[in-house]
């Protein structure tokens, strides 16, 4: 994680992919919207969308959205998504 972190930091690692992606908003007010698309019956859907955004009160607000998706019982999953490939 960098040393100056802003209201988001965000991670991700790939399959098969050497380089690792990590970054935030530039701006101290700035937040992200961060789209996941995935196979569903040999078609594309949206399947998660997850904004962070700053309100002018200064309260940091992470809402998540899915197609489809449920509240998860796996052990620390908020919800899932499932599709057929």
């Amino acid at each position: 994680m960098p040393r100056n972190v802003r209201n988001f930091w965000i991670e991700l690692d790939v399959d098969g992919k050497k380089t690792r992606i990590a970054t935030g908003p530039a701006s101290k007010d700035g937040g992200f919207d961060l789209t996941v698309k995935m196979r569903n019956e040999g078609g594309i859907v949206k399947a998660l969308q997850v904004n962070g955004y700053a309100c002018d009160n200064g309260v940091l607000v992470l809402s998540a959205h899915g197609k489809d998706c449920s509240q998860s019982g796996h052990p620390g999953a908020a919800f899932r998504c499932e599709t057929q490939r």
